[in-house]
């Protein structure tokens, strides 16, 4: 059994698949492109967490719609596919389209001038791609100036924030057909701008790169973007009227990035694993787009891969530091909710589609946003009242829970260390109650402030507080909080798996 993973290009995935006596895993998503050449926006931006298959969707589309790429023909790589059900698709967009597809992941520099150098390359190396295309007699000698500064990278910065759109032009002069344009990870280089400080810069300039490609282009028939965050309006789309914004919150598009449960049963079928599939559920479930239950693509693939070796693979893939961070330095009743989350509860909170980076170290709301949008919490059941949109927010599986855990050590032993936590934990459970009365009056009185104690919140930061410190039992005990017993209400009760274990009630 072969299985893909970091495979990204639709025709190697295609063509391996097809290879004799291989074995690949291979999930069917070309309905997708029907889906998106029948939406009537003509501009769609989709956003998902990363590794949910937003690029190899994006390469899909790419190959369905140009006859060629990269100079290979395309046609046959969707034989056999479900797309093949829809012949007024196919004989409207296969192959009928010139098209213009470009990253945006690798732009993640430390300052705004290796920024504008990495775009300046990249808009060097598409515009190659076209060689034949833009030196034709179609092209005008003035024109052609312009190219030769873009592929010398000799363009000023107010020429390369128009290549894009001026690729466009060209593409449609010489093929006599508007162009479809597709932009993966339109907002990786704006988060990675934000982190390393030159946020006002980049966007300033990203601002303009994706005006002047979308907004009122004559020569653009469709153009389709993706990345993790919704980027606010007024930031990055200014004066674009003709942007649709499917995030994971909608149902359209939901069961096209990430599996389903069915494909999920149909993979671990294909591979032969007898593995427990409510152990998987537990670890990789738990996600809901829209209206679909959805399994964490890259966590599956890679499960699979180690023979149903149940870990966290998606976690560990890229830097969480900006998401640690902010949950470290978020307000004392952020981070009491954060460890009710990991206590198991759900917290119904009010979050914005769009992401203004400005407010993330202060605004709840953002905190929560990001958090969602980039797939460290679940979020179901939203509800649209005027302009605020509620949802219920939880952990989404054990993986991830994984990754909380070891954010909240973290900030509790910031000044410590881990094994100081380590510690403290088990002077709790092996009964040592006066070693964890000291450490937990150190932290206390370390950590906190007595404007969280007021009458209104006070004992609901207290409770998430404890609820946090013990969350990391939970592969050994089952944690309840708040509970009817008896004639009265606990505030938490540690039952062990092991009964040989102590028992724990506050």
């Amino acid at each position: 059994m072969h299985v893909p993973i970091g495979v990204s290009n639709f025709r190697e995935l295609i063509e391996y698949r097809s290879k004799k006596n291989q074995r690949y895993l291979f999930v069917d998503k070309s309905l997708l492109i029907d889906e998106i050449m029948d939406d009537g926006a003509k501009i769609i931006v989709l956003t998902r967490p990363r590794r949910f298959g937003k690029t190899i969707n994006l390469s899909m589309l790419e190959h369905f719609l140009s006859a060629e790429v990269n100079g290979k023909p395309t046609k046959t790589l969707f034989d056999g596919l479900n797309i093949q059900h829809h012949p007024q698709t196919i004989e409207r967009h296969q192959g009928q389209h010139p098209v213009i597809s470009v990253s945006l992941k690798d732009v993640k520099v430390d300052n705004f001038a290796d920024c504008l150098d990495t775009v300046d390359r990249l808009m060097s190396e598409l515009y190659q791609k076209f060689e034949k295309q833009l030196y034709s007699e179609k092209i005008t000698k003035n024109k052609q100036q312009y190219i030769k500064n873009i592929i010398n990278r000799s363009a000023s910065k107010t020429d390369l924030a128009g290549a894009l759109r001026n690729l466009t032009e060209y593409l449609y002069i010489y093929y006599g057909k508007p162009v479809v344009l597709l932009i993966d990870e339109y907002d990786a280089p704006i988060l990675h701008a934000h982190s390393s400080g030159y946020y006002q810069e980049a966007i300033g300039f990203f601002r303009n790169l994706f005006s002047a490609a979308l907004k009122d282009n004559p020569f653009l028939a469709k153009g389709v973007m993706t990345g993790v965050l919704r980027v606010a309006k007024e930031n990055i789309f200014s004066g674009l009227n003709n942007v649709k914004v499917y995030s994971m919150l909608h149902d359209k598009y939901a069961s096209y990035f990430g599996f389903t449960e069915l494909e999920v049963d149909e993979l671990l079928t294909t591979a032969n694993l007898s593995v427990d599939r409510n152990a998987i559920k537990n670890w990789y479930n738990g996600y809901s787009f829209g209206n679909q239950l959805i399994y964490n693509p890259w966590s599956i693939i890679n499960c699979i891969a180690e023979s149903g070796k149940l870990m966290s693979y998606w976690i560990n893939t890229s830097d969480n530091q900006l998401i640690q961070n902010l949950i470290i330095r978020a307000s004392n009743e952020a981070q009491a909710n954060i460890q009710a989350l990991m206590a198991g509860d759900t917290l119904r909170e009010t979050i914005s589609e769009y992401t203004t980076f400005e407010n993330l170290d202060i605004n709840q709301t953002a905190l929560w946003s990001l958090l969602l949008m980039s797939g460290y919490l679940r979020g179901s059941n939203p509800t649209l009242r005027g302009t605020r949109l509620t949802v219920d927010l939880s952990i989404p599986n054990n993986e991830v829970l994984a990754f909380y855990q070891e954010t909240v050590t973290e900030w509790l032993s910031i000044r410590r260390g881990t094994a100081w936590y380590d510690r403290f934990i088990e002077q709790l459970v092996s009964g040592n109650i006066p070693a964890f009365e000291t450490n937990l009056q150190y932290l206390i009185e370390d950590s906190f402030s007595f404007r969280d104690t007021d009458k209104k919140n006070g004992e609901r930061f207290y409770h998430g507080v404890m609820l946090g410190l013990v969350a990391s039992l939970r592969d050994r005990y089952d944690i309840k909080s708040n509970r009817e017993s008896g004639k009265g209400l606990f505030d938490a009760m540690l039952i062990p798996n092991d009964k040989t274990d102590n028992g724990i009630v506050f």
